[in-house]
């Protein structure tokens, strides 16, 4: 784009210096508009691959919901992307069922018997209570009667099926992944940039800054570090040695913070079958501080092992040697 531009720079010399000058600027104008048009589409193709991702249930993280963060991380703006990952955990810690296709569990008929005891003939009649209830018996001694009723037991909220509840906590763990990978793959100016503007200037989103760079931290330690590098790819060659480098240098800077221990995302909004909080599932993802030294250790740990048996006149694994060593 920018060749045709000078190209047309050249052409147009030969105008005069004023109309030369307003078609250099016309031309950079829209030169700008076609890279904002680039930049947008590539968002929105990221936002698409992000979102439209299943999630197993065994909830693996498919590397496809990995580009489509990546895509999300490298082409927003601080004031689109921080807004959207706060919708995420809005959506993820509001419990709320959707009442229009929510599913109850079904509540049989209730059977209510009278017997003659004299007689031994017994009379029912059934009907279905709007709650679970329990039976209760009565024997009438001077009619030598038997009456049994079922005693409604109040309940404050409706219950699912198991595979209601599935559904809607799978949906939960979505928004919980979306905001975890984007924030894991947010380049290094933007995160300088949030901290900046919504935090240390007090911007809008100044305490969800916070929860999103633990959410950050956590994955990029867990997920991207040890699960990836360190246990699967092993670091063998140059590329995932200085990846994991980058990684170690994301890690530290968040940890060198001067405010680091207010780093954490309290995650909550997982139901059980009868649509309260299930208490057991909350909890608050935090600077994992102990943890990030120890995957730091093991990365020099096994970078230099590897650096040391390999590439020995290498010129970049001399540089990249330089990085391992200074963390």
């Amino acid at each position: 784009m920018r060749k045709f531009i000078v190209a047309g720079f050249l052409i147009l010399a030969g105008l005069g210096c004023g109309k030369a000058d307003d078609a250099m600027d016309a031309a950079i104008e829209s030169g700008k508009k076609i890279d904002e048009a680039t930049r947008l589409a590539k968002f929105k193709a990221g936002l698409d691959l992000l979102t439209s991702t299943e999630l197993t249930k065994d909830l693996n993280l498919p590397l496809a919901m990995l580009a489509g963060a990546d895509l999300v991380a490298k082409n927003g703006r601080e004031d689109e992307i921080v807004p959207l990952a706060y919708s995420w955990y809005q959506a993820l810690i509001e419990a709320q069922t959707d009442e229009d296709h929510q599913r109850k569990v079904p509540v049989p008929a209730v059977r209510t018997c009278v017997t003659d005891l004299s007689t031994n003939k017994q009379t029912c009649t059934e009907e279905v209570p709007p709650r679970p209830s329990v039976k209760k018996c009565v024997t009438d001694q001077t009619t030598n009667t038997q009456t049994c009723t079922e005693e409604v037991i109040k309940k404050t909220k409706n219950e699912y099926t198991q595979d209601y509840v599935e559904e809607f906590n799978l949906r939960k763990k979505k928004y919980l992944q979306w905001v975890r990978t984007v924030a894991a793959m947010l380049p290094h100016r933007m995160v300088n940039e949030i901290v900046l503007k919504e935090i240390q200037k007090g911007g809008e989103f100044e305490t969800f800054a916070y929860s999103l760079l633990a959410a950050r931290a956590r994955f990029i330690n867990d997920i991207l570090i040890r699960d990836d590098l360190l246990e699967k790819r092993k670091l063998r060659n140059l590329d995932t040695i200085e990846k994991a480098y980058n990684y170690c240098s994301d890690l530290k800077y968040l940890m060198d913070l001067p405010f680091a221990d207010r780093l954490e995302m309290p995650v909550t909004g997982f139901i059980k079958a009868d649509g309260n909080i299930d208490k057991d599932r909350n909890f608050v993802e935090s600077l994992p501080s102990k943890e990030i030294m120890q995957t730091v250790e093991l990365v020099k740990e096994r970078a230099e092992k590897e650096l040391e048996s390999k590439w020995q006149n290498d010129s970049r694994a001399q540089v990249v040697k330089i990085k391992i060593k200074s963390l």
